[in-house]
């Protein structure tokens, strides 16, 4: 497979205050990055998540937050926690829910992508008690 890796920013900096948040899909890994508004979108595959590993090492994110999504994020999850990142995967429902009350319902991954759906994860995840 093909590594596809799409970059919407060209900053660079390390901030202490960098989010990211990530749709996972069966094919691509598309993340939206805090407060760069950087975004990526590279294969879900190991090489793809080789790829987040060695930019993650530049930015040092404070979070990396995820929807649950059965078995899709599993390599991720573990590679990202084995290299030490802070990383949450939260209840898909509970982030619909979010999304919601926020008048953003998305019904399709096109949709979801539109609206930059990693958002609600990091406002979810921003918003709970310490």
């Amino acid at each position: 497979m093909n590594q596809n890796l799409t970059t919407h920013s060209t900053t660079k900096e390390k901030n202490e205050n960098n989010f990211v948040g990530i749709d996972v899909a069966k094919d691509e890994l598309v993340l939206h990055i805090l407060p760069t508004n950087e975004q990526l979108t590279v294969p879900n595959s190991t090489e793809g998540i080789k790829t987040l590993v060695k930019r993650f090492k530049e930015i040092e994110p404070q979070q990396i937050v995820l929807e649950a999504t059965g078995k899709l994020e599993r390599e991720l999850v573990a590679t990202l926690a084995g290299n030490g990142f802070a990383v949450v995967v939260v209840n898909p429902r509970q982030a619909r829910d979010l999304a919601k009350g926020l008048g953003e319902l998305a019904k399709t991954d096109a949709v979801k992508k539109q609206k930059n759906r990693p958002h609600f994860n990091l406002i979810f995840l921003t918003q709970q008690p310490q």
